[in-house]
């Protein structure tokens, strides 16, 4: 890795001694190939292990031994890259002992040492995986010779399957943030079912079923601290659902579930089962609804409808509760209630209610709460514009007893005023009370923002002096911030709107236009410095990036 510090820039340039520097790194970066022989005849293996300067020739000797048997314990410890082999040893022979190898290390490559110019032998050796051999008597140049050239192959293997795992992570996360986007899309009734379907196959998700219902489920533990979150987002990962169902991560509103082929003695059983696995973890407080059974994809959205306006409900209800309508959750609320009242003043009943709704709803779900909280009045009370007025004051202070107790300030407080609310009319009323809950869950999410800002900005500044690091990746990234990957991933996803490959690429193709304008440096020597290996993965990404290869680059800003 880089430190971006040590790099003296002068008049746009880097100094000459650095560029020095980078190439002699990326020369060196090489990984060192590492040998193993096993040759029986004591001349040949000591002439073959004494006079080559592996070091010198770029390799790393990992030892000898006299005949298959002693070597494969070795072999199999110390997974060389290459075997030089004899055919013809005591106990275990070359042919049975590439045999093995190739079974247990299937990348290996291994040369034989033969005496014999065979046919069959040659043929048997292929057929195991052998990838070429030398007749005895063999001179050290020869070998060395062979041996370059299959290390270069093997630098092309590595080069090509860290590209193609680094692909793989760019497209899961890619397909992961576009598989929750189309949860979204779908329950907001934004595609034709021809565009569903379309978009259905490309991120592989089979909604073929005889019937649907929407799942809406949050998780919230009471103590929110970083354990807690990353506990949250393993329990998210493990959640038991049916095979054929389909989860959704919704970031702070949870997570979502399409339920297909489901019916009531179903849902009744996995009922049981989830809350059973959300019961084992102490302090986390649930609520999942289930919306009505659709037949056709393209009723989902009612489902949906109906599960958040059950889902808004929970917070009238003191408990973790997964319920299946809406029937279901009034006769819980009325079995609540009946147990509050013994307890409780009206007032504190309603402050109860609305100080759940702070703590755990979400901006979307304001209308829903607010219905049923006006529900539940009285309707000659609510009738009367003194009455209104009053549960607008009464929540103001509610609200303010909340956000103190979350650490708001006081001159954030000054911005939650009555003062312009009215109750002349229902429909003012009710204007004046969403826009008090509305801020109030704006200046709560300004400290759950504050959180993950320090966190992102964290992520940025380490990506920022470490981009050109080659092993950076989201993993190591998440470990050096202290959190998950899954959570990382979403949270940078959300408030930036762009994944953590797109940001890391965004930071190395504008250091390469830089390099490109700036020093002498080979496009290759460019993508080393940035932290890629491969220069033609680089090439790749820069004309993707910016439309043009390098040279192209260069030569038009020239």
């Amino acid at each position: 890795m880089y430190n971006k510090s040590r790099f003296t820039l002068s008049h746009g340039e880097l100094a000459t001694h650095e560029i020095i520097s980078i190439r002699k790194k990326q020369k060196g970066a090489e990984m060192r190939i590492s040998i193993f022989l096993a040759e029986d005849e004591l001349i040949i293996r000591e002439n073959i292990k004494n006079n080559i300067e592996w070091e010198k020739q770029g390799f790393d000797f990992l030892g000898a031994a006299a005949d298959g048997e002693l070597a494969l314990p070795i072999i199999l410890e110390k997974k060389p890259d290459i075997l030089i082999s004899d055919i013809k040893m005591p106990f275990l022979d070359g042919l049975q002992l590439a045999t093995i190898v190739k079974k247990k290390l299937p990348s290996t490559k291994i040369i034989f040492l033969t005496g014999y110019k065979e046919f069959d032998l040659a043929q048997k050796a292929i057929n195991i995986g052998v990838t070429d051999y030398l007749l005895k008597p063999i001179t050290t140049n020869r070998l060395v010779t062979l041996l370059k050239e299959l290390a270069l192959e093997i630098e092309s293997e590595r080069e090509n399957e860290k590209l193609l795992q680094q692909y793989k992570a760019e497209m899961n996360e890619k397909k992961l943030f576009s598989k929750n986007q189309f949860f979204i899309d779908l329950i907001s009734n934004k595609y034709s079912l021809s565009q569903i379907l379309d978009k259905s196959k490309i991120y592989d998700i089979d909604l073929v079923g005889n019937n649907y219902a929407i799942m809406l489920l949050k998780l919230t533990f009471y103590d929110k601290n970083l354990e807690n979150e990353q506990l949250y987002n393993k329990i998210g990962q493990t959640l038991p659902i049916e095979k054929d169902w389909l989860l959704f991560n919704r970031g702070d509103e949870g997570f979502g579930i399409i339920c297909k082929n489901i019916n009531r003695d179903k849902w009744k059983g996995y009922q049981k089962i989830l809350s059973n696995f959300l019961n084992q973890y102490s302090q986390l407080y649930y609520f999942g609804a289930l919306g009505p059974i659709v037949n056709r994809i393209s009723e989902i959205n009612q489902s949906y409808k109906a599960a958040n306006k059950a889902f808004a409900l929970r917070f009238f209800i003191n408990k973790t509760n997964i319920i299946s309508d809406y029937k279901d959750l009034h006769m819980l609320e009325e079995k609540e209630i009946s147990i509050s009242f013994d307890k409780l003043n009206n007032n504190k009943i309603e402050r109860t209610y609305i100080k759940r709704f702070l703590k755990l709803g979400e901006q979307n779900e304001i209308a829903d709460f607010i219905n049923e909280y006006i529900n539940n009045k009285n309707k000659n009370a609510i009738d009367s514009s003194s009455f209104r007025y009053y549960l607008l004051m009464d929540t103001c202070i509610c609200c303010s007893e909340f956000l103190t107790s979350i650490g708001i300030s006081k001159d954030d407080l000054e911005k939650l005023s009555i003062a312009g609310a009215q109750a002349v009319t229902f429909d003012k009323f009710i204007d004046s009370f969403d826009d008090i809950i509305r801020q109030s869950l704006k200046l709560r999410d300004s400290i759950s923002w504050g959180k993950h800002k320090e966190i992102i900005e964290k992520t940025k500044d380490f990506m920022q002096k470490n981009y050109n690091n080659k092993e950076i990746s989201l993993n190591y990234v998440s470990d050096e911030v202290g959190i998950s990957s899954t959570y990382l991933s979403t949270i940078f996803s959300t408030e930036t709107n762009e994944t953590f490959i797109e940001y890391l690429t965004k930071l190395r193709m504008e250091k390469a236009k830089d390099l490109l304008l700036t020093t002498e440096l080979r496009s290759s020597e460019i993508a080393f410095y940035i932290g890629y290996q491969d220069a033609h993965y680089f090439s790749y990404l820069f004309k993707k990036y910016t439309k043009m290869s390098p040279r192209d680059f260069k030569r038009r800003s020239n």
